[in-house]
Formats: structure tokens, C-alpha cells, sequence
């Protein structure tokens, strides 16, 4: 018996990462959702050691930062993290262009799809096509919000008030906050791109149901 609860309960282990790779297809949003609870935990640990010493061994994605001695690698890498801070906005902004772009065909393609509706009988069919709209709209909608959220709530930077008279922990301590800060935009920027694709594909269906049923 011990073996046979042991074999069921080793199979829904290995069913587990199935269902949560159906669940991040279905809704990417749980996933980046709970990744930006674990950043933000992990910024927050980083702004408590503020004017106090950095022990990187409890930050070993950033463990590289202890051995630079040199403060012009330092103020360069400081300066990376702000450009690339910057360079992810400019593709939310350009994700939000897109969006736009992508509403208005919803927009028009749901005017056709509703008259389309008088013409088919069948309520299941009927009831599908209207869930795909939904659905779409609501990816949209995300995409929309995800996008924004890169250069609106998520538009931080932790700055060094003079990088050439700061000490090299001052500096190591910026990088690492806004290293997280950019993988948290970045998460979202993927997240909106994702959104995107799901509501375009949903808008597919849609269209190839109308040139079925025309």
C-alpha cells in the first residue's frame, strides 16, 4: 500500500508541471504576478542594507559585483543598467503603438462578428465565438496594461547622487536594484508581448469562422 500511495503521489508531482505550463499558456498573468511578488521581496531586502554592508552571498545572481574593485566598471555597469532601463521602455512604447493598432482591428472585426451572429443557429457555436471575443478583448486589455505599466508604475530608478565621489558599495547596491527593476519591466514586457499574440490568434479564430460561415 505505501507503494502504491508513494507511486500516486510521485505522479502528481510529475503532473503538476503540466498543469502549470497549461495555466501559463491559458493566463501568463499568475506567473508574472507572482515573480513580481519575489522581486519586489528581493528589492526590499537590497533597500534595508542601504548605508549599512552589502553581504552579496545573499544575492548571488549579483555575486559577480564583489570581485570589481575598479569604480569606472562600476559606474559603467551603473550606467548599463540605466540604458537598458530606458531601452525597455521605448519597446512598451512601441508595444503600446501595436496595441493601439490591434484594438482598432478589434474594433471593426467585432462589428462584423456581431451581425455575423444573426446568421448562425447553432447557440453552442454561437456561445464559442462569443467567449473567443471576450477573450481576446480581455489579452488585449492586458497587453494594453502590461505595456504601460513598464514606463508608468514600474518607472523607478535607484540613482547614485555622484557615481565619481560614491563608494564602491554605493554603486554595487544601485546596480543590484536596478538590475532587479529592469527583469521586473522586462517581465511585464514579455508578459504584454504574450497577451498580444493570444489576442491576435484569438482574432484569428474569429476571422476564419466568419469566412467559414460566409
Amino acid at each position: 500500500m505505501r507503494g502504491e500511495e508513494g507511486s500516486r503521489e510521485a505522479e502528481k508531482r510529475n503532473k503538476w508541471p503540466d498543469r502549470q505550463a497549461a495555466v501559463d499558456v491559458l493566463f501568463p498573468i499568475i506567473s508574472t504576478f507572482l515573480s513580481k511578488r519575489r522581486i519586489i521581496e528581493k528589492i526590499g531586502s537590497l533597500e534595508e542594507t542601504e548605508g549599512a554592508e552589502i553581504d552579496f552571498q545573499f544575492h548571488p545572481s549579483f555575486v559577480y559585483l564583489r570581485d570589481i574593485d575598479d569604480n569606472n566598471v562600476l559606474e559603467n555597469k551603473y550606467g548599463d543598467a540605466l540604458e537598458h532601463k530606458k531601452q525597455l521602455e521605448d519597446k512598451a512604447k512601441s508595444l503600446v503603438a501595436l496595441t493601439t493598432i490591434s484594438a482598432t482591428m478589434m474594433l471593426g472585426l467585432g462589428s462584423t462578428a456581431s451581425s455575423m451572429f444573426g446568421g448562425i443557429v447553432q447557440l453552442p457555436a454561437r456561445v464559442i465565438l462569443a467567449a473567443v471575443m471576450i477573450f481576446s478583448a480581455f489579452y488585449m486589455v492586458a497587453a494594453a496594461i502590461s505595456s504601460i505599466s513598464v514606463f508608468a508604475s514600474l518607472n523607478k530608478a535607484y540613482l547614485v547622487d555622484d557615481p565619481g565621489r560614491s563608494t564602491g558599495d554605493d554603486i554595487r547596491l544601485a546596480i543590484m536594484q536596478n538590475g532587479y527593476q529592469n527583469i521586473l519591466r522586462n517581465n511585464y514586457l514579455s508578459l504584454s508581448f504574450d497577451c498580444l499574440k493570444r489576442s491576435l490568434g484569438s482574432l484569428f479564430v474569429v476571422f476564419l469562422a466568419m469566412v467559414v460561415s460566409a
